[in-house]
C-alpha cells in the first residue's frame, strides 16, 4: 500500500532537492523515498 501525504518546506530546499534529484536522474519523490529509508535504518545523521 502507498500513502499520500503533503509536507511544507521553504522554497530554496525546494530548489535544492529538486536540483539534487535531477543530478542523480531521479523524480524529487524518489530522491526522498531514498533518503527517508536511508534515515529509518539508521543510516543518515
Amino acid at each position: 500500500m502507498v500513502v499520500q501525504t503533503t509536507i511544507r518546506m521553504p522554497e530554496e530546499l525546494h530548489q535544492k532537492l529538486k536540483a539534487e534529484a535531477e543530478r542523480r536522474g531521479l523524480t524529487l519523490n524518489a530522491l526522498l523515498i531514498h533518503v527517508l529509508w536511508k534515515w529509518s535504518r539508521g543510516q543518515v545523521g
